[in-house]
């Protein structure tokens, strides 16, 4: 075995171990080189996908296309390196993430892209833990959120029933020293019902919050 052969084997073996998919662009003309790995991610085999630029193209998820040539048209002109996570669609229409990284490693004298390499490592399982994470702190954050409304809710209703028993106590007393037949007597007992179905409002805001139980309008303000 010679030198090259062997050079090129561990290389292969390298590749292999790091489960990465190689892409080899000519850009002026189109055509892509890429290696098996490349195309199984997506399910293909080799033959199966057109050796060229636009089988990538027509590849990408629609909502990453802005991201994905931003990035690569920032390195084609010289100005970053290149690196991007974006979509790769499946054989079976699903998506997968791929961590895709390359460089122009040919220009010509005026600085003009000839040639680009990289790589490409599909990164689903981890984007997919990631997603799993940000939905399990977003319902984190709602039941945290929920919990302040409960204890704001509980301290409103806990100072509103003070306000409540004795707004109750003093239309009892009045009622108290009225002869049945007073003219006031009537918009007294008004007020002290209109109390009690306050007082069920309240009933509410404390069990919503934790803090009590559902009182009957019937009988008292909550407790």
């Amino acid at each position: 075995m010679d030198e090259l052969q062997e050079s090129e084997e561990r290389l292969e073996l390298a590749l292999a171990g790091a489960d990465l998919g190689t892409w080899d662009w000519d850009v002026q003309s189109g055509e892509v080189r890429m290696n098996a790995r490349w195309a199984e991610m997506l399910g293909y085999a080799p033959d199966e996908l057109e050796p060229h630029h636009n089988t990538w193209k027509m590849l990408v998820h629609p909502d990453d296309w802005s991201e994905v040539t931003e990035v690569l048209n920032a390195h084609l002109e010289n100005r970053t390196d290149s690196y991007v996570e974006h979509r790769l669609r499946h054989k079976s229409g699903r998506w997968i993430w791929v961590l895709s990284r390359g460089k122009v490693i040919s220009r010509d004298a005026t600085g003009r892209p000839l040639r680009a390499c990289g790589t490409n490592l599909d990164i689903t399982d981890r984007k997919e833990h990631e997603e799993r994470d940000r939905i399990m702190q977003k319902r984190m954050e709602q039941a945290q959120r929920l919990e302040s409304l409960g204890v704001l809710a509980g301290g409103i209703a806990h100072d509103f029933n003070n306000l409540l028993m004795g707004i109750l106590g003093h239309a009892d007393l009045i009622l108290e020293d009225l002869s049945p037949i007073s003219p006031v007597s009537a918009d007294v007992a008004a007020i002290k019902q209109t109390t009690l179905r306050a007082a069920d409002l309240c009933a509410q805001m404390l069990a919503y919050a934790g803090k009590g139980s559902i009182a009957s309008s019937s009988t008292s303000p909550c407790q």
